[in-house]
């Protein structure tokens, strides 16, 4: 009997040939540069990394050589002009690497290094790297390119160990058997029982996940638009990332990031197997729409209102007034409203009002509606409670836009309540409890817009039986408030790549949210 594939051979490093032209020092350091990068996943024991250089002395050269080309699982064509002018590398190596990928007995990855005429040679069709075939000098960040790469050769590693696991349950051809084993069909019965039982995945559809969501899916100009709209006070939802507010911990949001509600159909006679998804990032910029919040604090008996810029852009030329029963008697409108201008990221004490400012008279009439407040429980304080400040603002973002809104700050918190007493302002200290939980999610990727462009590869495990519809959710994240144009890709088994269409993802995450920091980035 000749022995059989097993799953810890399937486990076996993957040999990597370079390919390039070594008589070209000017490529050295690309070439050095790309080889720290694979080097990591060479210590883990996933990729065996030849080329000219590592040719011993005593060794023919190009014995060694033909001996790479042959038995590489993978070859890099590392693309320069050196390289398109080179007779061995070009005209020897490139060839007989192209003979072995048509074969289906190697994959060929152009690695373009420099600006040169190569679509038009015989690897032109081929897909290259980086991504869409940028050549690595022309990147701004050359780290990220080398990473780019880096990513791409990974994709190829996980297809070629995944195609090798799918055939590890082919037996041997029946005219090898013992007579023990005659009762069992042969490989080639196997083999057409298998044709006859493959899987046949449609993407039936991916859209917004809407339930309890503040953002909306819209059609325009053919191209799906997800929009932030606005807070959703609705109730937890497992599809999505929810912080509820509770009664006394007020200093939480309603917020969550937007879901993919993905559908697919196996229409074929076999189970599918889907067991990784990327996400093509094809345009990313942060928002700068500016994003007031407001606290209360006291300090030497004033109370004071802090404005925080949260957005992620600078808020100029600012018109903020508050409004509240009793602090509108004691104080004049100009005491009451701010004009200035607040950074990105940094908070601002715009209104400090003391019992100086306030109106006497009105003082001492209000003095007379005191009453006993919890302090210390249970001991009380005289005085009245403030009501919930109605704060109203406007103000200009980086690109000259207007932008205004109103919110009401509330007046006490977990700690206590805000007052008015005989010396002026206080806040008193009355202890609540309380809590409040986060819901889950199947799948959540975190997309840094700062990054730019790439492909970002995510493992995942489904299975879709024959016949069967398979849904599952993708939440897009973002640790800052973002423009993205991005497009998904679901791998089904060894060979298959289902594309979605692209998606126009408006993300709002505004400053010291800390939204994002529970998940993978």
């Amino acid at each position: 009997m000749c022995p059989q594939t097993t799953i810890e051979q399937s486990k076996k490093a993957i040999n990597i040939y370079l390919c390039y032209a070594y008589d070209v020092y000017k490529d050295k350091a690309l070439i050095d540069e790309l080889d720290k990068h694979l080097s990591s996943l060479e210590r883990q024991g996933q990729i065996m990394i030849w080329s000219v250089r590592k040719v011993s002395a005593g060794k023919e050269l190009l014995r060694e050589i033909d001996n790479y080309l042959n038995s590489a699982d993978i070859i890099l064509l590392l693309v320069s002009v050196g390289f398109m002018s080179s007779d061995d590398s070009y005209r020897v190596q490139m060839q007989r690497a192209m003979e072995r990928h048509k074969r289906g007995e190697a994959r060929v990855i152009p690695v373009i290094l420099k600006p040169v005429d190569w679509k038009e040679a015989p690897f032109g069709k081929l897909q290259p790297l980086p991504t869409n075939g940028k050549p690595i000098t022309s990147w701004p960040n050359r780290d990220e390119a080398f990473l780019d790469v880096t990513n791409g050769i990974k994709q190829v590693i996980n297809e070629i160990i995944a195609n090798t696991l799918s055939k590890l349950s082919i037996p041997p051809n029946h005219d090898e058997l013992s007579s023990e084993e005659a009762s069992i069909p042969n490989k080639q019965q196997i083999t057409s029982e298998r044709e006859a039982m493959t899987s046949d995945v449609t993407l039936i559809d991916a859209s917004l996940d809407p339930h309890e969501s503040p953002y909306i899916q819209s059609i325009e100009g053919g191209r799906k638009k997800i929009q932030y709209v606005g807070q959703n006070h609705g109730q937890i939802n497992i599809d999505q990332i929810i912080q509820k507010d509770h009664r006394f911990y007020r200093g939480f949001r309603y917020y969550h990031f937007p879901t993919i509600d993905f559908k697919f159909e196996n229409t074929g006679t076999g189970t599918a197997f889907l067991w990784q998804f990327a996400i093509r990032i094809l345009h990313a910029e942060i928002d700068p729409t500016p994003d007031l919040d407001f606290k209360l604090q006291i300090e030497n008996d004033a109370l004071e209102i802090v404005a925080v810029n949260n957005g992620w852009g600078t808020a100029q030329d600012c018109h903020i007034s508050i409004e509240e029963p009793t602090l509108n008697r004691l104080f004049t409108n100009s005491d009451r409203t701010y004009e200035g201008t607040i950074p990105t990221g940094e908070q601002e004490r715009i209104l400090s009002l003391t019992k100086e400012l306030t109106d006497p008279v009105q003082f001492d009439l209000i003095t007379k509606e005191f009453t006993d407040l919890p302090h210390h429980y249970p001991g009380t304080i005289r005085g009245i409670k403030l009501q919930p400040l109605y704060v109203k603002w406007s103000s200009k973002g980086d690109e000259n836009i207007k932008y205004e809104g109103e919110e009401n700050v509330a007046s006490s918190d977990s700690m206590g309540d805000y007052v008015l007493v005989e010396n002026g302002f206080f806040k008193t200290s009355n202890w609540y409890a309380g809590g409040g939980a986060p819901s889950g999610l199947t799948y959540s990727t975190i997309i840094d817009p700062l990054k730019g462009s790439r492909e970002r590869l995510y493992p995942m495990s489904r299975q879709i039986p024959p016949g069967d519809i398979e849904r599952f959710h993708i939440m897009i994240g973002s640790p800052m408030s973002c423009h993205l144009l991005i497009q998904f890709k679901i791998f089904v088994g060894a060979t298959e790549i289902i594309e979605s269409e692209v998606f126009e993802v408006n993300i709002w995450n505004p400053r010291n949210s800390q939204w994002d920091y529970g998940y993978k980035k």
